[in-house]
């Protein structure tokens, strides 16, 4: 004769906490040998056995004895929710502990905030040019000799000018013109300090720009993992 099994697939000796108990002496047999007739939201009433404490005291003794009695509980359940119920006291259920994201996403945060701080330190009291400037060297020839400088080059003017009026030539006149903006800061010798920094800060400021590409690709991927939980 065919041994008998769950409908649903529990563990019978463990509903009914009686090791070693037969599936067909299951108080939940026969409903759970039914379910199959009804749909996955449709819902069936289960009866589940637990466990409660009982603690007496002993005067003599001076402590509890703790004991345990068993009671019947029943519940309402779907066999959707049968079915999420038996694998989670069969199947080895997983948490996000046991998976190592709760780690991961402490690992995260930590990181950022150091992140941050390394970036307040690095930038504090430094100069950080705009994107579209760079450093150019160009070549002023006076008499036999070439001398080389290098000035700070923004695509449009921008800066603050050394002088707010500058003399021009119009239609043979000399006119003053104020001046608000200007598009070239005069860096002098590569050997000038203000040479030496103004290179530095280019350098920083490409550095922070990837530091951008990078943060915008780690908040993209967090989009998507987020959206992926969202779909479940």
């Amino acid at each position: 004769m065919p041994k008998k099994k769950c409908g649903l697939g529990f563990d019978c000796a463990s509903m009914m906490i009686q090791p070693g108990i037969d599936p067909a002496d299951c108080l939940n047999y026969e409903t759970c040998g039914s379910a199959y007739e009804l749909t996955p939201d449709e819902q069936l009433e289960l009866i589940q056995v637990r466990r409660r404490e009982r603690e007496e005291a002993q005067r003599r003794q001076q402590e509890a004895q703790q004991d345990w009695e068993r009671f019947q509980e029943r519940v309402l359940i779907s066999r959707k929710q049968a079915a999420r119920m038996m694998l989670m006291s069969r199947g080895c259920p997983q948490s996000l502990d046991s998976l190592g994201i709760t780690n991961l996403i402490t690992d995260l945060s930590e990181q950022l905030s150091q992140l941050s701080q390394q970036l307040v330190e690095a930038t504090q009291d430094q100069y950080i040019p705009p994107r579209s400037v760079e450093v150019h060297t160009y070549n002023v020839k006076r008499g036999k000799k070439v001398f080389e400088y290098n000035k700070l080059m923004a695509s449009e003017a921008i800066f603050k000018p050394i002088e707010k009026t500058r003399e021009v030539t119009r239609n043979g006149i000399k006119v003053m013109i104020n001046v608000e903006v200007v598009r070239m800061i005069h860096l002098s010798r590569d050997e000038d300090s203000r040479n030496i920094v103004a290179r530095e800060s280019i350098d920083l400021r490409n550095k922070l720009l990837t530091v951008e590409t990078l943060l915008n690709n780690a908040k993209q991927l967090i989009e998507e993992a987020s959206n992926l939980i969202e779909e479940t």
